[in-house]
């Protein structure tokens, strides 16, 4: 009896969790439609641009962690974005570097979440530069890097 109600409890649990699940790929899906709809792209949208384009400055991408709670996101006059932070990746021998970047783009319309050939279409990278607080290097990056 107690392998049964056991058994019978983990079936419930998992159902639950699929459910959950399925239900947060919907709003996911929802908050993708709203902008798609045409609703100027804000600044959560913005940040999400903006660490693709970092990840794509770095040696190791897949290996990049934001501190979100560092994240600042201002909207300048000419409707571009400066997004500043912090971030650790990872250097040649695996060792979490810490960095403070500092990033423009501008949105250009459509959708904001649109990638072709693995970089977003509806964006213009402005410029930044990411400061390695290891070794207190500045690297610049111009619109065409």
């Amino acid at each position: 009896m107690k392998k049964v109600l056991f058994w019978l409890g983990a079936i419930v649990i998992c159902m639950l969790l699929l459910y959950c699940a399925w239900n947060r790929n919907k709003e996911i899906d929802e908050e993708i439609n709203e902008v798609r709809s045409g609703r100027v792209v804000d600044e959560t949208e913005a940040s999400v641009i903006s660490e693709y384009y970092l990840k794509s400055f770095m040696k190791y991408p897949d290996d990049v962690v934001f501190d979100k709670s560092t994240r600042k996101v201002i909207t300048e006059p000419d409707s571009s974005f400066k997004v500043t932070g912090h971030m650790k990746a990872n250097n040649t021998f695996g060792q979490a570097i810490p960095y403070t970047y500092n990033i423009r783009i501008r949105y250009d319309g459509g959708n904001w979440s649109d990638f072709r050939g693995g970089r977003p279409i509806n964006w213009t990278f402005l410029g930044g530069n990411i400061y390695n607080e290891a070794t207190q290097e500045i690297t610049e990056f111009d619109p065409q890097d």
